[in-house]
């Protein structure tokens, strides 16, 4: 199990630095799709458990539309869309916060990875 985690963290550091400036993705750094990336280009990306959302959480834990992340020039802000859903932005509990490259959200048994060129 340990040498996966040393290679996702490659993997993330590769990723990390191909990206060009501006360019965001979402990298599943524990979950059913350990190592995917989604690239964040819209406005307004939907994550949940909803398989027509962005970023498709299979998890009972995880609402339909649990949270968005908007755009808003070159920042990033993660908005929870219902008082009842929760969220950990590098283990706190947040309702509504901008990302920074390299923060980690966990939403039910899934760890994302926010990277920013």
């Amino acid at each position: 199990m340990e040498r996966d985690g040393e290679a996702l963290d490659a993997s993330l550091s590769r990723v990390s630095v191909a990206l060009p400036p501006g360019m965001a993705v979402m990298m599943v750094r524990r979950g059913p799709d350990a190592g995917a990336r989604i690239v964040l280009e819209r406005e307004v990306i939907g994550v949940g458990s909803d398989p027509d959302s962005d970023i498709y959480i299979d998890d009972p834990a995880v609402s339909s539309r649990h949270f968005e992340i908007h755009r808003n020039g070159e920042n990033f802000i993660i908005n929870v869309t219902c008082i009842s859903n929760r969220i950990y932005l590098n283990g706190e509990s947040v309702r509504s916060q901008e990302m920074r490259h390299g923060d980690e959200v966990q939403i039910g048994k899934v760890n994302l990875v926010f990277l920013v060129g």
